[in-house]
């Protein structure tokens, strides 16, 4: 939505964007007649395929989930391995999913720039931020899941994926390639991927009996449908997202900031910048703020300084501390226009203006 420059118009921070009704119709036509609405049918089979083809590994190796945290929490729980180290600037869901699988864990830093976990301990969770990718994260021998929520859209391919390696990929609203609610595994052994499938149907095979500990965590035939569709309609949204990169290059040009490394790379919903201090980020945000614009502080002050996660172990994290300080999530969707630009410029250059200087 743009507007004529009325300042009582926010500019969202976020606009998800389905798969219309009359696109999805044909497969939920294909549902009703199936009468198949869950337990791995014939919609959730067949985009397990096709993510599988998509990502460049065999089609028994990825599996659905009601979200990605549940993907989180069943790769974890299925693991023998009990200590995990996981970055303490990430979000919620990450540390959350790990304590639900009854992990013990300890927060680290991340990197300076990129904000990838800076740790090799055997066991660690990594988080792909804010939709980047690198494509070493799936080589490693050690036990690793790779918390790639946002990193669909970077269409990594995984051929390489070590038999140790999983990889938890969200089909959010709020992601590339919606479907509203959901996500997917990619599992470095096939062995892995079916233990998977078990614990998302209660630890249950071919009969009623639960030969492990699960949970309910499957996706519905509906929400498969929109992925599909999602899917089938990738390269318009592909060039959606290109285009309003393109204006957010545009504004960080004429304002002289930098946002996060990863998030440029590839489509994702995600504009993180970042200013030279707390202050200055508190003061940008105001100053957006005042100019309608909304921003959010994406990760708050890191999971670390949360009180829900108090308990857990952890040292020194300047970097996460920094990143926490200085980063700030400006509006990025899809029909993000010139005229919402434009605002966002102005506030960033009175912004400047107030501080002196970056």
């Amino acid at each position: 939505m743009s507007d004529d420059g009325n300042r009582s118009t926010v500019v969202p921070l976020m606009r998800p964007r389905l798969p219309t009704a009359d696109q999805v119709l044909p497969r939920l036509r294909s549902i009703d007649a199936s009468g198949w609405y869950s337990n791995f049918g014939p919609q959730v089979r067949s985009l397990e395929a096709r993510l599988a083809e998509l990502l460049g590994v065999p089609a028994e190796t990825v599996i659905t989930a009601a979200s990605a945290t549940r993907g989180l929490e069943g790769a974890l729980a299925i693991s023998g391995t009990h200590r995990w180290e996981v970055p303490a600037w990430t979000f919620a869901a990450t540390v959350g999913a790990a304590l639900g699988a009854g992990k013990q864990l300890r927060f680290v830093d991340v990197e300076e720039h990129s904000w990838w976990l800076e740790s090799s301990a055997p066991a660690r969770i990594v988080v792909a931020p804010f939709g980047s990718w690198r494509d070493d994260v799936i080589l490693s021998c050690d036990e690793v899941v790779v918390d790639a929520a946002a990193s669909l859209g970077a269409m990594p391919r995984l051929s390489g994926i070590g038999p140790r390696v999983t990889v938890v990929f969200s089909l959010g609203a709020t992601k590339v390639l919606g479907s509203g609610e959901g996500g997917f595994a990619v599992f470095g052994s096939a062995e892995r991927a079916e233990q998977f499938r078990e614990w998302t149907r209660h630890g249950f095979r071919d009969d009623r009996i639960a030969y492990t500990i699960g949970s309910n965590a499957k996706l519905s035939e509906h929400a498969a449908a929109y992925a599909h569709t999602a899917l089938d309609l990738w390269g318009q949204e592909r060039a959606e997202w290109d285009r309003a990169r393109g204006l957010a290059r545009d504004v960080e040009h004429a304002t002289g900031l930098t946002s996060h490394p990863g998030v440029a790379a590839h489509p994702n919903p995600y504009w993180i910048v970042m200013f030279p201090d707390r202050g200055t980020r508190d003061l940008a945000e105001r100053t957006l703020a005042a100019h309608g614009v909304e921003t959010r502080r994406w990760w708050a002050d890191g999971c670390h300084r949360m009180p829900g996660f108090e308990a857990v172990e952890r040292g020194d994290l300047p970097r996460s501390d920094r990143a926490a300080e200085t980063s700030l999530a400006l509006p990025m969707f899809r029909e993000i226009g010139e005229i919402e630009a434009h605002r966002i410029a102005d506030a960033l250059r009175q912004t400047r203006l107030l501080a002196g200087t970056w």
